[in-house]
């Protein structure tokens, strides 16, 4: 258990103090002559603080590097002056009288930062123990290696030249090449010990550009030639040389020329003799009048045949390749032709590699934006083939020829026939629309001459009763009728709005201004306004899902889709059941579902829900437009989101509102 030091004068925070803690930390008092006990937090006053802080200072310091938290208490009125306690080491403050959740959080943090501490502290001592391990295993592997590792910095004069270098780390084989001695590390220099200029120049030119050197070269030790592959690369002013004893190399090497110098003279006497009996069998292919070619098998690592090579192309093969001007003897099929990887010559080699079967084929092929014909014949011969190529490109164009001839008459007629079938089919479209057309402006004509009607009415009576009886009514009558009047030119004027933005949904032209909007805040606003028109003020329920946050709308658009999904569930369902309103953060989505246990939709009605001026059957006697729904989700759609709905007739209607996370542009 965390111990908590407790350094306040006041008995009633003291008290508090050990009232909060108790139950998590061990507190300590300390006792008059001031011996501090071990303590893994330090809470404070100000006029303790003063007293207790050489000690408390120490204490800190002998814990370094773990952190060693502490807390002042203060009032109100010294507040002011907590930063200059913040500046002498303290790191949190609390007010007098003392909060328990604000102590608690406090406390947590500060001993978070303190756990983190010692966890560095015991990272630290691993890291100090395996470098120290790894030094010993660099030690050890330059003691041992076979190579010689050695680093050098430059020595320069007044004018920054460098006049030599000084060796200084080098392994045993180094030492031996350059006869370095450990006794003697003053006269450890390039120079000194090895008086080759061209090695010198080297170095210097590595120093001086950064460019690393790689270069043989042949040490004289104790009378013997030793030849090392030498590495010198940049490191500071200075660098670090490698060299690998390359001795035994370079005798073989020696012994390898003279060998080989025997077998070449062998090989030009043998491949001369070759050459006269290629240079025959080759004037005899080239007089035939169809390709022949001899083709090697190449095959992977699992034996598999994956190209062939020509061994023997005549001239003929060479002019159908349209290979006349680079000979086609000792190069890869598919690295001349890729194009032909997937031709049915290449697959047909296969096939006669694997089987033996012989061949026989059309294929046909563009070279340079020439349709080629020919006919294949492919014989498998040890672990290869033979391939005869005959030109049958005349005979081929002239079946084309007719062919397309035939096609054409064909392409005509079929092209008369589907054009006869788009032609219906547009008709078919055209009448289905204009029937969609018409039930729309019916719709639209029954609905706006009904909703107009009842609106124009009342006005109409209502003037005509200011205008007959003027004088008889008294001003509470007069006022009522007026408020009639103007009720009924508001409802007309929202039924022309509505009709407009329809028409600017399909126009495209709703203004789309977003903001960051706070949903509890609106939702609350827009369940106030609409619970002024109900009896019952607690009808509409608000439930709140996820972590809130401010979210991106047009507030404007937002308002009319909750008013609207609100209206219509308070609308359609008995004044008795309540209408719950679902607001569900999610990281990378809004959901609002507004849910009803009304008179629900019917299910041949579902599919015509969202068309302009559509009303259901069973709410037919219901005051409505039935463009409510049309503009909910024309305006859902200017936010990328979507509407969907569930509902069962005479049990409600649940819509689910979909919103993208959106990002406000500046």
């Amino acid at each position: 258990m965390k111990k908590i030091l407790l350094l306040i004068k006041s008995k009633e925070n003291l008290s508090l103090l050990r009232l909060y803690l108790e139950k998590d930390y061990t507190t300590i008092i300390p006792d008059s002559n001031r011996n501090l006990d071990d303590f893994d937090m330090c809470i404070t006053d100000g006029l303790s603080y003063q007293d207790f802080k050489p000690i408390i200072e120490s204490k800190r310091n002998q814990s370094h590097p773990i952190f060693l938290p502490l807390i002042l208490v203060t009032t109100r009125n010294y507040v002011s002056k907590v930063t200059q306690f913040l500046g002498e080491g303290i790191d949190e403050y609390v007010i007098s009288p003392v909060e328990k959740l604000e102590l608690s959080v406090r406390i947590k943090n500060l001993f978070k930062m303190q756990d983190m501490t010692i966890q560095l502290k015991k990272s630290n001592v691993t890291l100090e123990s395996e470098n120290y391990k790894k030094t010993e295993l660099l030690s050890a592997i330059l003691e041992n290696a076979q190579n010689s590792i050695a680093a050098f910095v430059s020595i320069r004069d007044p004018s920054n030249q460098i006049v030599d270098f000084e060796c200084i780390l080098s392994n045993p084989f180094n030492n031996f090449l350059f006869n370095f001695k450990k006794e003697e590390p003053g006269n450890n220099k390039l120079l000194t010990k090895q008086h080759s200029i061209e090695l010198f120049d080297k170095c210097v030119k590595v120093v001086e550009t950064g460019e690393s050197e790689e270069y043989e070269q042949c040490f004289i030790v104790d009378n013997n030639d030793v030849w090392v592959h030498g590495t010198i690369a940049k490191l500071g002013d200075g660098f670090v040389s490698t060299y690998l004893d390359i001795t035994k190399q370079k005798f073989n090497e020696i012994e390898l020329r003279h060998i080989n110098g025997i077998l070449e003279r062998r090989m030009e006497e043998r491949t001369w003799e070759l050459q006269e009996k290629k240079a025959l069998l080759s004037a005899v292919l080239d007089s035939s009048l169809d390709g022949i070619a001899f083709y090697k098998n190449i095959r992977n690592e699992d034996g598999i045949v994956v190209d062939f090579e020509f061994i023997l192309a005549n001239e003929r093969t060479h002019k159908f390749f349209n290979k006349l001007d680079k000979d086609l003897n000792g190069k890869r099929f598919l690295q001349e032709f890729p194009n032909l990887q997937n031709s049915t010559l290449f697959a047909k080699s296969l096939e006669v590699t694997n089987s033996g079967v012989t061949e026989d084929f059309e294929e046909s092929y563009k070279l340079e934006n020439s349709d080629l014909y020919f006919y294949y014949t492919i014989v498998k011969l040890g672990d290869g083939l033979v391939t005869t190529i005959s030109d049958i490109t005349k005979r081929k164009q002239a079946e084309i020829t007719l062919q397309k001839i035939n096609d054409e008459l064909e392409l005509r007629v079929q092209d008369r026939t589907k054009e006869l079938q788009e032609k219906e089919e547009k008709l078919k479209e055209a009448l289905h629309k204009e029937k969609e057309l018409n039930e729309i402006k019916s719709r639209f004509i029954s609905t706006v001459s009904h909703e107009f009607r009842t609106p124009l009415a009342t006005i109409r009576s209502s003037s005509q009763m200011l205008k007959r009886y003027k004088n008889r009514l008294s001003l509470e009558e007069e006022t009522k009728i007026l408020s009639e009047i103007d009720e009924m030119c508001v409802r007309l004027t929202e039924l022309l709005e509505e009709i407009l933005y329809i028409r600017k949904a399909e126009a495209n032209k709703i203004d789309f201004n977003p903001e960051s909007v706070d949903l509890r805040e609106l939702a609350e606003k827009i369940i106030y306004q609409l619970l002024l028109l109900v009896e019952r003020k607690d009808r509409i329920i608000l439930e709140i899902y996820g972590e809130e946050s401010n979210r991106t709308f047009d507030k404007k658009l937002l308002r009319h889709i909750l008013t609207n999904l609100l209206t219509n569930a308070l609308k359609f369902s008995h004044p008795d059941t309540s209408v719950n309103l679902q607001i569900i953060y999610e990281s990378d989505y809004t959901i609002i579902k507004v849910i009803d246990h009304g008179h629900g939709i019917p299910a041949d009605a579902k599919k015509n829900i969202f068309q302009p001026f559509f009303r259901a059957e069973n709410v037919k006697n219901i005051q409505g437009t039935g463009l409510g729904l049309s503009i909910v989700k024309s305006c859902i759609e200017r936010h990328n989101g979507e509407i969907s709905f569930e509902s069962f007739e005479k049990q409600g209607t649940t819509f689910i509102t979909k919103f993208p996370i959106l990002i406000k542009s500046d």
